[in-house]
């Protein structure tokens, strides 16, 4: 006689599932499961990111790679992520970035 069939649950989506769904505008992060607030950037911040930006935007055209600027999510793991105010992928770096985010592996450098 045949096992009885069990009707599986759905897995229950992580907190990173969670996190990749919140609209671009929301910037909170994930630590430990929970989202938490961050604070708004000053300007002067918003300055230095922009020049840090630059400069790696000028490797990346004479190397390789990539950088992006803050909205692009990093998965630490399922219960943790965040947005740096920029990233640089040196061409070598093998980190999974997806639409969402890189999910697997890190950037090389982080601002």
């Amino acid at each position: 006689m045949a096992a009885p069939h069990r009707h599986r649950a759905s897995p229950r989506p992580t907190p990173w599932d969670r996190f990749v769904l919140l609209p671009d505008d929301d910037r909170r992060e994930l630590i430990d499961g929970a989202f938490i607030e961050t604070e708004m950037p000053t300007k002067l911040h918003e300055h230095i990111v922009g020049c840090v930006f630059f400069y790696f935007r000028l490797w990346v055209r004479e190397h390789g790679g990539a950088a992006y600027p803050s909205g692009y999510r990093v998965r630490i793991d399922s219960r943790h992520g965040f947005f740096p105010d920029a990233q640089l992928y040196h061409p070598g770096n093998r980190a999974e970035q997806a639409d969402e985010g890189c999910v697997r592996g890190a950037p090389d450098v982080v601002l």
